[in-house]
């Protein structure tokens, strides 16, 4: 049905409407299962569980990396075509503009599974390899932690330590002390930094996704909105800062090439 819309207004309205809720999915689910991942390892460590701790920590870690790579390649392209887009969210687009990458990656990002062959699914829905999503943050210390809490979740050395421990008589030896919450100690004091900043790596580009929804003055993504209060951390950043000089960079240029398209259109100013 889409392909055969014919008029520009019609075809840029649905087209950047349907990538603004993906959107709005990215930033909220982002924030949301970080959220659940800190629960997680939250739980395990006053449970005193040093597999659970590690689990739900190496989930968060691949969480963050998830976010981190599909904010990353959509953010600024948006921010930087933000004009015509928001022409198009008030139904009043001028030209049509398009984005195969930014629909892609959304679409992966909810979509992203272990493909069967028996499937019959797109490229885009195709899970990449998690060190993929790791590597884009370019950060050494994540990945030695990562690294670290995999050795806890395979079948290794590490995975034994709940059970064996070094003596100065002997290399090692089996014991039935509750040692988790050192271990679980020992890793907070190790990476309490790295853990941070891989937090920080998805959530300010989450709520980075929101606010730039925000900002979008067009009736179709109202009910995408977020209470301003709840973005306050993001709006005194430099990375937004950056984004908004982009919007402000876009509008006014739009504005340039088309000074007569800055009026909402009758048929989508009342949402259709």
């Amino acid at each position: 049905e889409f392909q055969k819309i014919k008029n520009v207004q019609d075809h840029q309205f649905i087209y950047w409407s349907v990538i603004i809720q993906r959107m709005h999915i990215c930033g909220a689910t982002s924030i949301k299962r970080l959220k659940k991942w800190y629960d997680a390892f939250n739980t395990a460590y006053h449970a005193n569980n040093y597999y659970g701790f590690c689990a739900g920590l190496r989930g968060l870690l691949e969480a963050c990396a998830d976010t981190f790579y599909t904010t990353g390649r959509i953010i600024l392209p948006v921010s930087e075509n933000f004009g015509t887009i928001e022409a198009a969210l008030r139904g009043n687009a001028k030209r049509p503009l398009f984005s195969q990458t930014i629909e892609d990656d959304l679409i992966h990002y909810i979509y992203a599974r272990k493909i069967q062959t028996k499937d019959d699914a797109p490229d885009s829905h195709s899970a990449k390899h998690v060190r993929m999503y790791l590597d884009s943050i370019k950060d050494p210390d994540v990945l030695s932690l990562y690294s670290e809490l995999c050795e806890v979740s395979h079948p290794s050395l590490m995975s034994l330590a709940p059970f064996l421990l070094p003596t100065k008589e002997h290399p090692l030896i089996l014991h039935e002390e509750k040692i988790d919450k050192g271990l679980n100690d020992g890793i907070l004091d190790r990476h309490k930094k790295t853990i941070l900043s891989a937090s920080n790596m998805a959530t300010g580009p989450a709520m980075g996704l929101l606010k730039l929804i925000n900002e979008f003055d067009a009736p179709v993504v109202e009910s995408l909105k977020t209470g301003d209060k709840a973005l306050e951390p993001m709006a005194q950043s430099d990375f937004w800062k950056d984004l908004k000089r982009r919007i402000d960079e876009s509008r006014k240029a739009y504005k340039q090439a088309f000074p007569w398209a800055n009026h909402l259109s009758t048929s989508q100013s009342c949402g259709s």
